[in-house]
């Protein structure tokens, strides 16, 4: 049996941290310059596993109406943080995900499918 487990502290559901509501703000700008469509916070949760499962931070419709699942990172990723996102993009290649990460007071991408 697979588990997940949860850090003490974590933010409520619905609840944006630093990094997540800065990225917010550059999907809010990438949608009224028409990059993006829409955008939505942690609007989907995906099984991943007996009792396990990953919910995307953004889910993103991008100009050619395809969705897209974002994951915001600061500055340290934990390798569980990478190993479920590894598994979320083998159990569902027909989206896609990307992982950014806020570091040095810039974005980069990390990793996509």
């Amino acid at each position: 049996m697979q588990r997940c487990f949860i850090r003490a502290g974590h933010k409520k559901k619905g609840e944006l941290n630093r990094v997540e509501q800065l990225y917010a703000d550059v999907l809010e700008l990438l949608k009224r310059a028409s990059e993006i469509r829409d955008y939505e916070f942690e609007k989907i949760k995906l099984k991943i596993g007996d009792g396990c499962w990953y919910t995307p931070d953004f889910m993103v419709l991008n100009k050619e109406d395809e969705i897209e699942f974002h994951e915001v990172k600061g500055g340290y990723i934990t390798d569980d943080a990478l190993v479920k996102f590894k598994v979320v993009c083998d159990l569902r290649p027909y989206f896609k995900f990307v992982m950014m990460q806020y570091k040095g007071k810039q974005w980069n991408r990390v990793r996509e499918n």
